[in-house]
């Protein structure tokens, strides 16, 4: 399943389940990196491609992890894990 695109240009990376004592079912996808709660219409990915700091490009997706659509550059972003995970 390909996770939404919030208003901030990351693929949901997170969900809210509770906030201020309110359950939210289904979950809030969530930017954990930049607090963003506003899904946006995906954009159109087709031809773009994604790097992570300088290992190489993939074609862009909103399943990369920590994906995040940057139109005005050449390039978009996600985390390979070249840093490691934890």
């Amino acid at each position: 399943m390909t996770k939404p695109i919030m208003e901030c240009g990351c693929a949901a990376n997170g969900t809210l389940r509770q906030m201020d004592g309110i359950v939210f079912d289904p979950p809030i996808p969530i930017c954990a990196v930049h607090d963003c709660t506003i899904i946006m219409t995906p954009p159109d990915l087709t031809g773009r491609t994604a790097k992570c700091n300088d290992h190489g490009e993939v074609p862009s997706s909103l399943d990369l992890p920590f994906f995040q659509h940057r139109p005005e550059w050449p390039h978009d972003r996600y985390y390979c894990g070249c840093r490691g995970w934890n």
